[in-house]
């Protein structure tokens, strides 16, 4: 089923790298559009480890895990494209190749 879900399966191995990575983190609800491409989106996941949060106002976040979505041409679906530590990779970094 990962394989279905990953852009290039081949780039993940067994995902237990990604999964060991994602485990100690709580996904965050809001997903994060790319300024450049509209075809790509970013998921946070951040370490939580309450049961409730409350956010008053909004900050940058600078510790968070990414996890980069695009939407190929001609197709209606997404896949993951990759996992980067602390910052969203750009369009020049995901449209590469």
């Amino acid at each position: 089923m990962l394989d279905y879900l990953a852009l290039a399966p081949e780039d993940w191995g067994d995902y237990s790298d990604a999964a060991s990575r994602l485990n100690p983190l709580s996904i965050m609800t809001v997903v994060e559009d790319c300024p450049e491409e509209p075809t790509i989106k970013y998921v946070k996941f951040i370490e939580y480890a309450g049961s409730v949060g409350r956010a008053f106002e909004s900050a940058p976040l600078k510790d968070f895990m990414a996890l980069t979505v695009v939407s190929p041409p001609d197709e209606d679906r997404w896949y993951v494209w990759g996992l980067s530590d602390g910052y969203f990779p750009p369009r020049s970094e995901v449209m590469r190749g």
